[in-house]
């Protein structure tokens, strides 16, 4: 059974920009010995370079990157979303590495060097990496999927099989989050359980600030809640909202069409076809090596961490979060 490391880019991107580029100037600028800046591409390496070895016997890393979400927008063009050009790494600097590639950017300078790690990338210009992401998982699921990234969106994707773990940078601990952690997150934050299965219901009711989406008014979460659990929005609005106040049916019953949207917005899309958009990664551990402490002077980043397959495992370092996978992803 494979094992697949899923990395939200975007994700990624913007935590390793605001780590190691932003507000940073003058000395504090990571450069190469040529002057190209590095802050970013040593983030993104250095970062994955420090969670992979958590996760024991991985087969298949994949970078995910963001288009412009076209099928969301259409619906709804308020959604919230940042133009390609915002994406860190996106700006004019290009750079020739020592194996002949020349990159127009410090974004191409990270896909070179993870392609050449053994990542594949996945990316298409109108779609979001969260539905690419669901895509993938639906495409093989019977693999052991562990997503990379900091966004609660994925927590949908653990409604699906105890085989699908979101991996969340940041938290302290413990960073494994399967369905029964991700009902207990939601409690923590929202005061009200919530299981995965019912998250897309719940946003599409309360609303989500960091996309845009405008649920209904003061509406209270714990009655929101056990609503949560119908599968569409007809069902809902049948239930004749048992639990809410007078002046809360009547926002919903206002905001019906809204609602509905929501519900389409949130829905992760996972019946892309990957396969024109996935592109196989060629693995040159030498050459990537060469590139990160010739070109870019990143000395600290070890190619090997990265070279794992079928039959292989990561080197587990002495901070390994080892103990803290759950049962199937260690050894079996």
């Amino acid at each position: 059974m494979d094992r697949n490391i899923l990395i939200d880019g975007n994700n990624i991107l913007h935590r390793a920009h605001a780590v190691f580029v932003k507000d940073r100037t003058g000395p504090d600028c990571m450069v190469s010995p040529g002057g190209y800046p590095t802050g970013l591409i040593y983030g993104v390496l250095s970062m994955l370079a420090d969670w992979i070895p958590s996760i024991s016997h991985p087969t298949r890393m994949v970078f995910f990157l963001d288009g412009v979400p076209k099928r969301r927008l259409a619906m709804d063009p308020q959604y919230k979303f940042k133009e390609e050009s915002d994406m860190p790494g996106k700006a004019d600097l290009p750079l020739r590495l020592s194996d002949g590639y020349e990159a127009r950017n410090d974004l191409e300078v990270i896909i070179h060097v993870l392609k050449l790690l053994g990542a594949d990338l996945c990316h298409h210009r109108d779609e979001e990496a969260d539905d690419l992401i669901a895509s993938y998982v639906r495409s093989h699921f019977d693999d052991m999927c562990v997503i990379i990234s900091s966004d609660k969106d994925f927590y949908q994707l653990l409604a699906w099989s105890d085989r699908i773990v979101l991996y969340r940078p940041g938290v302290k601990g413990n960073r494994f989050f399967d369905a029964e952690r991700a009902e207990e997150d939601m409690l923590s934050r929202y005061k009200v359980r919530v299981p995965p299965s019912n998250i897309r219901m719940f946003k599409a009711l309360t609303g989500d600030p960091s996309d845009g989406i405008v649920g209904i008014p003061r509406l209270r979460k714990r009655v929101a809640a056990p609503l949560c659990r119908f599968g569409s929005v007809d069902e809902l609005y049948e239930s004749d909202f048992p639990g809410f106040s007078r002046a809360e049916r009547e926002k919903a019953a206002t905001l019906k069409d809204r609602i509905r949207l929501n519900f389409d917005l949130v829905g992760l899309s996972d019946r892309l076809d990957l396969g024109p958009i996935l592109q196989k990664s060629v693995p040159d551990f030498a050459a990537a090596s060469k590139i990160l402490k010739e070109d870019l002077g990143i000395t600290t980043v070890y190619s090997h961490i990265f070279q794992f397959g079928n039959t292989g495992k990561v080197r587990l370092s002495p901070a390994s979060s080892f103990d803290l996978l759950p049962d199937f992803l260690k050894d079996i």
